[in-house]
């Protein structure tokens, strides 16, 4: 179970939820190798929209 973002009342894990989070930390994991290649980090409104989600 987890907390809804905006309730806090419990929820199911459900498999969209689990694909949802996964593709995040996949594309912040994305970002975070980038900036390390590239030494670039700002922050692009991509990583931005996905830290808002959070």
């Amino acid at each position: 179970m987890t907390a809804h973002r905006r309730t806090g009342q419990p929820q199911p894990l459900r498999p969209d939820n689990v694909h949802e989070r996964r593709a995040r930390v996949r594309a912040a994991c994305g970002w975070i190798d980038h900036a390390i290649v590239t030494g670039g980090v700002d922050m692009d409104a991509e990583l931005a929209r996905l830290l808002k989600e959070e």
